[in-house]
């Protein structure tokens, strides 16, 4: 996957998008690849996801009109309904959590569908909502 024959986003996870009413600075980048793949690079790392797992996203965000969690709570424990645990299944490793934020980001970015920041504490967090 040779650098210069992609064209890379800049994004920013949804959690950095807005501090104190201002927009916070890029903090990965993101391009579509061959066949949908899409590419995430965060610093020095690099994951690539398939057009179905960004679908799946979606899709899942979109099945919930009331909307569903992002990810992991502060104890560690995954909401059943968020992206997180989607993901998680999907691709069946722990691991794979942390970057479900950036593709979240992505579909925010398109205007795929739409977040809410709910702050701190318990029933609180980034929740994904449908584009209406």
């Amino acid at each position: 996957m040779p650098d210069q024959l992609l064209e890379w986003i800049p994004c920013t996870t949804l959690s950095k998008l807005v501090k104190d009413g201002q927009p916070v600075a890029q903090d990965f980048k993101w391009c579509a690849g061959s066949e949908g793949t899409i590419h995430i690079k965060c610093k020095l790392t690099t994951q690539s996801f398939s057009r179905e797992d960004y679908q799946a996203v979606i899709s899942h965000v979109s099945s919930h009109r009331d909307g569903v969690p992002l990810g992991a709570r502060h104890n560690g424990s995954v909401p059943m309904h968020s992206v997180g645990a989607l993901m998680e299944i999907r691709r069946g490793t722990q691991s794979i959590r942390g970057w479900c934020s950036h593709l979240a980001a992505i579909a925010v970015q398109r205007n795929e569908i739409g977040f809410a920041d709910l702050g701190r504490g318990t029933g609180r967090g980034i929740r994904l909502y449908p584009k209406k």
